[in-house]
């Protein structure tokens, strides 16, 4: 039994590397993309809350605008840059960060109109991180 040469355990360590990035690589894709399916969810919820809020209220025309921004800025959650729906997926620890995305979802229509779900996701990381 000899050493093998060098040519050898190169490859098997770029072989290691390659392994370890690839899957390590696939492993954030899938948190980044199971970040943005829970967002769109969370528009589509607050927009099905404020269609509720828009029939129970139908004067106030509050509702209908803010449902109709939710459902907006659902379908622009695809169009997020990986990495900012990275780092906002990042920040998500507890009870503070979900209370933190709740109330910024209230507002929406109320105080803040984002054009964008990008727009939205900066304003949440600005909150959190100051």
């Amino acid at each position: 039994m000899g050493i093998a040469p060098l040519g050898t355990n190169y490859f098997l360590l770029l072989y290691w590397v390659i392994t370890y990035w690839g899957r390590n690589m696939a492993a954030q894709m899938k948190w980044v993309a199971d970040a943005a399916t829970s967002l769109k969810s969370d528009f589509l919820d607050a927009a099905t809350r404020r269609r509720d809020e828009a029939t129970k209220s139908p004067l106030d025309e509050g509702y209908h605008e803010a449902m109709q921004l939710l459902a907006a800025l659902a379908a622009t959650v695809d169009q997020i840059e990986p990495s900012l729906l990275a780092a906002y997926a990042e920040l998500w620890e507890g009870p503070v960060e979900s209370e933190a995305h709740a109330e910024l979802l209230r507002e929406v229509g109320f105080g803040f109109w984002p054009s964008t779900a990008a727009e939205f996701v900066s304003r949440f990381i600005s909150k959190l991180t100051g």
